[in-house]
């Protein structure tokens, strides 16, 4: 994509980082399964969590933000993949060393330094994406390198840590979560600062970062399995992280976005600057709600009859500054609006949009007239229950007094069409902390020796190996990139089917199926290597396979070869196509007698029809071909 933008000339500087779950047999901290339960879960709780104060007796900007929200938590428990440690009810158990020693493959491939001890450190979140108040994380390797387009990319941290518990539902007051995901191990990679790089630079690191990770054959697939974050700034801005970019296609637009917007934050600070606008002209919010009392607009009254008290406050100054767009799709008084929607009300009311079809211009005038509007400020009404519109009132003063010095530090959620949304003020060092309840890690020299000789295959060595194998460029690279390349992987190793063909199913049926809304993610790698198994002894016919993956993605808690046969797919032998043919041909000896050159191309759909996946289309053409050649 293109915005015009001089990306040198802005001073833009960001930092990628990924985050993978891993394929182990537990989670992280516990001997729980690291899986999602396909069951319901068999219990709930609820709590409440504080801030409290780190090591050093700080309490963190950004869970001091979280506890302000007084919101509570209800977990969702399952059977198996829930433990005592998932509720915070038990002392979490030692780190997995599975997950470590997969992380530590990834270190040295990175040509990372290892230190001799691994030490679990308390990250604080409050969120509740974790029952304890902070999520652990250990460091395996420090001061990486990654080699791109002829540039060392510094990668100073490479750490193990545990997965987030997966939200249900947010209600505002009340989120739910579902604990079977908090504790799988996860990945994180992080860059250092890259400067003199456009945005597309940064999804090409993310893609190697993403391949290298792959390359261990050692990672979960599927949605949500792998997300990026990128941290951005711009001159005279400040860094903002952007967190769970879904796709690598979404982050240059994320990082493009995040540049236009810092931009126009700078305009709008010099814009306020101009006109005068200083922190004595800030007044706190009113309750305004009397003034709308007898008010005839269905938008008011829908408001007041479920209890809601509506406040309303006057930003000097700000006239016509919430219209303007941040960057596309997105207005400052919708940012604005996000930082009261995150006080658990529905949003913000202001005189810089269209009031229209809300039918209470009266009511607005007499709320301006009450707070003093002058012709270059902006009124703002925030409608909700209890203390919660004073409380997302002064956030979004707040908000509006950092516009005056800063683009405020900040974490932003990504959403699917690249812009963002306010989730929290950026976190600040007293967050991390030491565990004191497990003990440390020892990476010894022999541990390092002996992960060194499973260090995986690096994805261009991986490259340069499927095109020998006859795959070509673009089909090696498909592969590469897809979510099948553990499946092919274990394919070409285990069976002696033809690569070609391999990843032709992999990369075109499998596309394919899923556009006809085939549920191809319950098809896993050890029913696909099934499936070619019985290709290479001959059990099934190439023309069969589709219908087989259909079959099993219809029937998951069959065998293939049970799949095969439920379906009457199995293959026929020689002598029992051979006896079919005959039949055809005989029924059709005139045909052939006509004219012996057409006959087979004739009697080919006929034959076929019967045997179609059942054995393989030349060896039908052979054996055809020659009882039309015994015709007399």
């Amino acid at each position: 994509m293109t915005t015009g933008i001089d990306y040198q000339k802005i001073g833009l500087k960001y930092g990628v980082e990924i985050h993978q779950r891993l394929a182990t047999t537990r989670k992280l901290f516990c001997a729980c399964p690291a899986r999602i339960s396909a069951d319901q879960p068999i219990a709930t709780i609820n709590r409440r969590l504080r801030a409290v104060a780190g090591e050093l007796g700080l309490v963190d900007m950004a869970a001091a933000y979280e506890f302000i929200r007084n919101r509570t938590f209800t977990y969702q428990i399952f059977r198996n993949e829930t433990c005592l440690v998932d509720i915070d009810e038990e002392p979490p158990h030692s780190i997995d060393p599975e997950a470590v020693k997969t992380v530590l493959e990834l270190a040295l491939l990175l040509k990372a330094d290892i230190p001799g001890e691994i030490h679990i450190m308390r990250k604080t979140v409050i969120d509740g994406s974790n029952t304890s108040g902070f999520q652990r994380t250990a460091i395996i390797g420090l001061n990486g390198v990654l080699s791109y387009a002829n540039k060392k990319i510094f990668i100073p941290v490479i750490a193990v840590e545990e997965e987030s518990a997966g939200i249900v539902e947010n209600n505002g007051d009340n989120v739910t979560y579902r604990l079977d995901r908090l504790g799988i191990p996860l990945v994180e990679i992080s860059t250092g600062l890259l400067e003199g790089l456009g945005p597309k630079d940064a999804v090409e690191i993310a893609y190697h970062l993403g391949m290298l990770v792959r390359s261990t054959g050692k990672v979960l697939r599927g949605i949500g399995t792998i997300r990026q974050d990128v941290n951005v700034s711009v001159e005279g801005g400040n860094r903002v992280e952007i967190k769970g970019v879904q796709t690598l296609d979404l982050i240059e637009k994320a990082i493009e976005y995040e540049a236009q917007r810092q931009l126009t934050l700078k305009e709008i600070k010099g814009e306020l600057k101009n006109r005068g606008c200083k922190l004595e002209l800030f007044e706190k919010p009113q309750d305004v709600t009397n003034i709308f009392a007898e008010s005839k607009s269905k938008f008011v009254k829908k408001i007041l009859a479920e209890n809601n008290k509506i406040y309303g406050f006057n930003l000097s100054k700000f006239g016509g500054l919430l219209k303007k767009e941040l960057c596309p799709g997105k207005t400052f008084g919708k940012e604005l609006s996000e930082h009261a929607v995150a006080q658990g009300v529905g949003g913000i009311t202001h005189t810089d949009e269209d009031l229209t079809s809300y039918q209470m211009d009266a009511e607005m005038e007499r709320v301006k007239a009450f707070l003093g509007h002058e012709l270059e400020d902006c009124t703002v009404i925030i409608a909700g229950q209890g203390e919660k519109p004073l409380r997302a009132g002064n956030a979004v003063l707040e908000r509006c007094k950092t516009a005056l010095f800063e683009i405020p530090r900040e974490v932003r959620a990504a959403n699917e069409d690249g812009t963002t949304k306010f989730s929290r003020p950026l976190p600040g060092s007293s967050r991390l902390y030491p565990e004191t309840d497990i003990p440390p890690f020892r990476i010894t020299k022999d541990l390092i020796e002996e992960t060194r000789k499973h260090i995986p295959e690096t994805w261009d060595r991986k490259m340069a190996r499927f095109m020998k194998m006859g795959l070509g460029k673009d089909l090696s690279e498909q592969i590469i990139k897809s979510e099948y390349l553990n499946d092919f992987e274990s394919i070409i190793k285990n069976t002696g089917v033809s690569a070609k063909f391999v990843a032709s199913v992999l990369m075109s049926a499998m596309t394919e199926l899923r556009r006809e809304g085939v549920k191809v993610e319950k098809i896993n790698e050890e029913k696909m290597l099934e499936i070619f198994k019985l290709l290479e002894a001959r059990k099934i016919g190439k023309e069969a396979v589709n219908e087989v993956l259909k079959g099993v993605s219809k029937y998951p808690m069959q065998t293939v070869e049970e799949t095969v046969s439920k379906l009457g797919l199995k293959t026929i032998s020689k002598e029992e196509l051979r006896a079919i043919i005959k039949g055809i041909v005989q029924k059709n000896a005139n045909v052939v007698k006509k004219d012996k050159r057409s006959a087979a191309k004739k009697l080919m759909g006929t034959v076929m029809k019967q045997v179609r996946g059942k054995i393989d289309g030349k060896i039908v053409n052979e054996i055809l071909t020659d009882e039309i050649k015994k015709v007399k």
